[in-house]
C-alpha cells in the first residue's frame, strides 16, 4: 500500500538521500575501493556503506608510469603538435576518442592488458595504492560487503 508520508525525493530516487549505499560490480567495485581510500580515507559523509562485487584490480601506476598511455592517445588523435594536448583531447568527439583508445602493451611487456586506462596515484585523490591505504587504516570506515 502506498505510504502518503513518502517525500517527493523518495518517489523520484527510491531511497533516503541521507543514507546512500554505493554498489558496484567489477570496474564499479574498483571505483568503490577508490571512494573508500580517496584523499587517504577522508570521510566526506557522501555514503553510509558499500557493496563491492567481483572487484577488478588492474595495475595502478603513478602519473609518470601512466604517461605512455596518454602519449599514445595524443599521437593517435593527431594532438601531438598542439600546445595544450589535453585541451585538444577534450575538444574531440566521443567517437574519435573511442576509436583511438586501443589497448597497447605496458612498457616492457608484449601482451596488451585487458584495460589500459585506470586509476592513477596522483598524491591527492589517490594518495597511494589502495592496498597500502587499507593496510595503513586509511579508508572510510563504513559497513561493507565485498564478494
Amino acid at each position: 500500500m502506498f505510504d502518503a508520508q513518502l517525500s517527493l525525493t523518495n518517489l523520484q530516487f527510491g531511497g533516503d538521500p541521507s543514507h546512500v549505499v554505493l554498489s558496484g560490480d567489477s570496474a564499479g567495485a574498483q571505483s568503490i575501493t577508490v571512494h573508500l581510500t580517496a584523499f587517504g580515507g577522508a570521510d566526506t559523509d557522501l555514503f553510509a556503506g558499500v557493496i563491492a562485487e567481483s572487484q577488478s584490480f588492474p595495475p595502478i601506476f603513478n602519473v609518470s608510469g601512466s604517461q605512455f598511455a596518454y602519449d599514445a592517445l595524443v599521437a593517435r588523435t593527431n594532438c601531438t603538435n598542439e600546445t595544450d594536448t589535453l585541451a585538444c583531447l577534450r575538444a574531440l568527439d566521443s567517437a574519435t576518442l573511442q576509436n583511438a583508445s586501443i589497448a597497447i602493451p605496458y612498457p616492457g611487456r608484449n601482451d596488451t592488458p585487458n584495460f589500459l586506462y585506470g586509476a592513477v596515484v596522483d598524491g591527492d585523490l589517490i594518495p597511494d595504492i589502495p592496498y597500502i591505504l587499507f593496510m595503513n587504516g586509511e579508508f572510510v570506515d563504513v559497513p561493507s560487503v565485498f564478494g
